[in-house]
Formats: C-alpha cells, sequence, structure tokens
C-alpha cells in the first residue's frame, strides 16, 4: 500500500491557543471584582474596544471602568452574586470603547474555583447591531401601541372562532364596555337581531378569505340598553402570525344616522305637501339666463291635462 506520508500512531496536539485567538469574540480568563487581575484576553479586545491586549492586561481595573455607568452598578452585582454561586453566566450589557463609544456586549462565561481562587472563563461577543435592531424594533411597536391606544375609533381583534383577544379603550368609551364581553361567540351577543345573520355572513367570509376587506355597518347594544349604530371596516387577518384573527375598525355613526332618517322624513313629508297643495304650484331652475321647468304638483299635472311631463327640462 501507498503511505500517506503521516505517522498514523504520532498524536497530533491542537494549538488551543491559535484555536482560542480565532474566535469571532475576545477570549478571556478574569478574576472576578472591581479590581479583578485578567489573567488572559485575546487579541479581538481591540477591534472590540480599541484597546490593545497589552493595555487591557496591564490595568486591573480597566474593564470595570469601561463599564457603561447606566450598566455598572448591577454588572458588578451580579458578577459578586455569581462568583459565589459559580456555573454558567450570561450577562448583557455596555462597555465603552477606548473612544468612549458604546458597545454593547454579551459575556458568556463559566465561573469555576480552584486552587487558584475564582476565575471566570468567558467570551465577549458585540451585539450592538442587534440592540440597535430591538431598539428600533421596541419604538415602532410603541409608537403603533400609542396610535391604537390613543385611536378615536374603536379597534377589535376576533379570532376565528368569534372571541374577543383584543379590544381597544376607545371600545368602552363608544360602546360603554369593551367589544366582546368575554367567551368565545361573545362578538355577536350584542348585535341586534336583525343584524345577526349578516354579521355572520360577514364573518364566516373573513375567516374562510385571509386578506379580505369589509365595510359593514351594524347596529350593537350599548351599556347602557340602547342601539347604536356603527360603521365597521373589518380585515381577515387570520393568516397572520402576529395577529391571528380579524381586526375590527368602528365607529359610531348613529348621530349620522339619526339626521339622515330626520332629513328622510322632512323630505317626504314637503314631498307629500308640496304634492298635495291645491294650487297648481311649479318649480322652476335658473341656469344662466333662462328658467328651467324642473317639476310641478298634481294640480299643475290636472291642469294641464297631464302635459307638465313633457314640459319638464324646457326653458321658458
Amino acid at each position: 500500500m501507498l503511505s500517506s506520508g503521516r505517522d498514523e500512531n504520532k498524536i497530533v496536539k491542537p494549538d488551543f491557543h491559535l484555536l482560542v485567538e480565532r474566535l469571532w469574540g475576545v477570549a478571556y480568563v478574569a478574576e472576578p471584582g472591581e479590581r479583578g487581575h485578567w489573567l488572559y484576553v485575546s487579541p479581538r479586545i481591540d477591534q472590540l474596544l480599541g484597546f490593545s491586549q497589552e493595555e487591557w492586561l496591564a490595568d486591573p481595573e480597566l474593564w470595570s471602568r469601561q463599564l457603561h455607568p447606566d450598566d455598572k452598578q448591577w454588572v458588578l452585582e451580579d458578577e459578586q452574586e455569581s462568583s459565589a454561586t459559580g456555573g454558567t453566566n450570561k450577562l448583557e450589557y455596555r462597555l465603552l470603547r477606548k473612544t468612549g463609544e458604546e458597545v454593547w456586549v454579551s459575556d458568556e462565561a463559566l465561573v469555576l474555583t480552584g486552587e487558584e481562587g475564582t476565575l471566570w472563563y468567558g467570551v465577549l461577543s458585540d451585539i450592538t447591531d442587534r440592540k440597535s435592531a430591538e431598539e428600533q424594533r421596541a419604538k415602532s411597536e410603541e409608537r403603533y401601541r400609542s396610535l391604537v391606544q390613543n385611536a378615536p375609533d374603536g379597534i377589535t381583534v376576533i379570532d376565528s372562532e368569534g372571541a374577543v383577544i383584543y379590544s381597544s379603550p376607545a371600545n368602552e368609551r363608544i360602546l360603554g364596555r369593551t367589544a366582546g364581553g368575554g367567551g368565545v361567540g361573545s362578538i355577536f351577543a350584542n348585535i341586534h337581531p336583525d343584524d345577526i345573520e349578516k354579521a355572520r355572513a360577514a364573518f364566516t367570509t373573513l375567516v374562510e378569505k385571509p386578506g379580505l376587506i369589509l365595510p359593514v355597518v351594524l347596529r350593537i347594544r350599548h351599556a347602557d340598553g340602547e342601539w347604536r349604530w356603527l360603521e365597521i371596516n373589518a380585515s381577515s387577518m387570520v393568516d397572520s402570525p402576529a395577529i391571528g384573527g380579524v381586526v375590527v375598525n368602528f365607529r359610531d355613526v348613529t348621530e349620522r344616522k339619526r339626521l339622515e332618517t330626520e332629513l328622510r322624513d322632512t323630505k317626504a313629508r314637503f314631498e307629500a305637501q308640496y304634492r298635495g297643495i291645491p294650487i297648481p304650484t311649479y318649480t322652476w331652475r335658473l341656469t344662466d339666463e333662462d328658467f328651467v321647468l324642473v317639476d310641478s304638483n298634481i294640480a299643475a299635472y290636472e291642469i294641464t291635462n297631464g302635459a307638465i311631463p313633457q314640459l319638464i327640462g324646457i326653458k321658458a
């Protein structure tokens, strides 16, 4: 057989020192405490914080001095507690670079106590980008939460079974209570009997068709027992992991409905009175320099032997 040129019986000892220095994070061995000596730190400390390996190891107080002022106390307290109990420890805190710039680090360590005392064997990893992304996401969520919490319209999220899983503060102002009141199917409990089938049909369609948006107008019982008209826009987001239901935006249009009814009734009364006046009555509209006949009552129709319809729209 051909020899590979390697002695199969020779044990190759890996260079762990080289391996540690190739780690993405900063490996270290350190004594605990605000003035604990660092026995080892990998060269990547320069990339992380801007200090050379020699600078870091020469100053026992450098780590504690570079702790962010807002994090220093609790980090040192946690270190003291962990040193007493031993085992693994993981923290996320801020350190200051040599330039003063903040750096978020994940500090994962194994705490061991032996003849030489208690030592921390750990790795510092830069998580600044991740923390920045988390902060931006948190701010974005807070903005949206504020918009929802302070929106004048009611917002309700209903799961596919008809149970309310979210009800915004405006719901209580509009309805005198939360939209559903709790319990599966409770969203339909206060809908007007004449509107219940329309509501159920719309909800079923929304559950079956994610992404669909449906407008609907329904009557809902207020906590005081009165019926309120609600103008609703419902969006199906049942397939969204973040929502998992139908989002219902609604506003109270009871006053608008009342005014529409009054206007319709007033128009009907005027129409009846106008048609019933015994004197022939005509309605003209001024256009430019001319008058155009647009309407007349029954008396005018009779006195013209039914010729009025042919005169509608004729300029005078």
